[in-house]
């Protein structure tokens, strides 16, 4: 899935069971747990892997692409994060105690360029979507824009003289809340400069979803 956010880190467990193989499904049955995702925003970082207790989790992340979410046992993990260089990987980014809570589903981007490359840890929307709507977060990861007004509008839709959904600066994230399925347009200006575009976005997939 590619998305224009952010990216970094991810899994495996303390207490007794922090020597379990992370891909045995059984564990997720029975023992709480929670998911992780991450997404690589960093834009003049290399692809990455992501270990999580010392196990390669995921593999050749490029920039702008999300992981899927993961199962993880409800503790505490160790992540790091590895740039895919040439003669050697190196660790760009490394937390200890990346806390996972029971059905908790954080999503880490790692953001910024990469002599400053760092983690960002974000939720999904507190708001409960009907069964014909969608809950988007939003999250600001372009390390060279400062300031920016978001439109949320139909396709096609002219922005002069339109309020923006919201402003947010780097870093930042907005709870959008619920919005009603459908095609939307997302259209980011600086200073009543229209600066991007998504062009149409069809929400239906998402439908009764938090992301």
């Amino acid at each position: 899935m590619r998305k224009n956010w952010l990216a970094a880190a991810l899994l495996t467990g303390g207490l007794s069971l922090g020597g379990c193989d992370l891909d045995d499904d059984k564990y997720y049955k029975w023992l709480p747990s929670g998911e992780l995702r991450v997404i690589h925003a960093s834009p003049d970082a290399p692809p990455v892997n992501v270990l999580i207790n010392g196990q390669t989790r995921i593999e050749g992340l490029d920039y702008g692409d999300a992981s899927p979410y993961a199962p993880l046992l409800v503790g505490n993990y160790h992540i790091a994060v590895e740039g895919i260089i040439p003669g050697g990987n190196s660790t760009v980014i490394e937390v200890g105690a990346f806390p996972i809570t029971k059905n908790a589903m954080p999503t880490v981007l790692a953001v910024n360029n990469v002599s400053a490359i760092e983690p960002l840890v974000i939720t999904p929307s507190a708001a409960h979507p009907g069964a014909d709507e969608v809950a988007l977060v939003v999250t600001h990861g372009a390390p060279v824009a400062g300031p920016v007004d978001v439109y949320v509008t139909a396709p096609g839709a002219d922005i002069s003289g339109a309020s923006p959904a919201f402003t947010f600066d780097f870093k930042d994230s907005i709870d959008v809340g619920a919005l009603p399925v459908g095609t939307v347009e997302l259209q980011v200006a600086v200073s009543d400069t229209l600066v991007y575009n998504s062009g149409p976005v069809d929400l239906s997939a998402f439908a009764g979803q938090r992301l």
